[in-house]
């Protein structure tokens, strides 16, 4: 009969009935005791790849046998925004952003902008060729958005891709 009774109970919360309270027997077993789950949305990464938007791009060849300096100096700018494959609500919005901020471990940003007159110096081997990119610096995570219940359940699974950008600067 308790072995119902629990089922019963389970079975009631599950379809979002409301449930009569089990016999004080049944508080104290704590065989059925469960952790609950955080109820909500969640982001779960499953893969990430960082990359950059250029806006602009400079390139310097020694042809000589000896080093050489190199100055590159942007002369573009650009904006780069967060984005996801989807719409999602701003209640969604919140927990990707956490998790992808959690997930890369840097400055996560809703914007970036790259600036104009932004400098990098260095120094070209001889016989080689040095290539620069200036932009924003982004990550791009892949994984699952969902609705998690008090008892742990994934309910409204999707797989979406995020993009967020972190930073800018010159990749040479």
């Amino acid at each position: 009969m308790r072995s119902l009774t629990k089922m019963i109970t389970v079975a009631a919360l599950v379809v979002g009935l409301s449930t009569v309270a089990a016999p004080a027997q049944a508080a104290t077993d704590d065989t059925d005791a469960r952790p609950g789950c955080d109820v909500g949305y969640q982001f779960d990464p499953s893969s990430s790849t960082l990359s950059i938007k250029g806006v602009d791009t400079a390139v310097a060849r020694n042809i000589g046998s000896r080093p050489i300096g190199y100055k590159f100096t942007s002369h573009k700018s650009g904006t780069m925004g967060w984005s996801a494959s989807v719409t999602l609500s701003a209640e969604i919005q919140v927990a990707v952003f956490a998790a992808v901020k959690a997930e890369v471990n840097a400055g996560i940003s809703k914007s970036v902008t790259a600036s104009i007159g932004v400098e990098v110096t260095g120094t070209v081997p001889p016989h080689s060729t040095v290539q620069g990119t200036y932009g924003v610096f982004y990550v791009r995570v892949h994984g699952q958005k969902y609705w998690q219940t008090r008892e742990c359940r994934k309910q409204q699974v999707a797989w979406i891709s995020v993009t967020a950008p972190y930073g800018r600067g010159w990749q040479v």
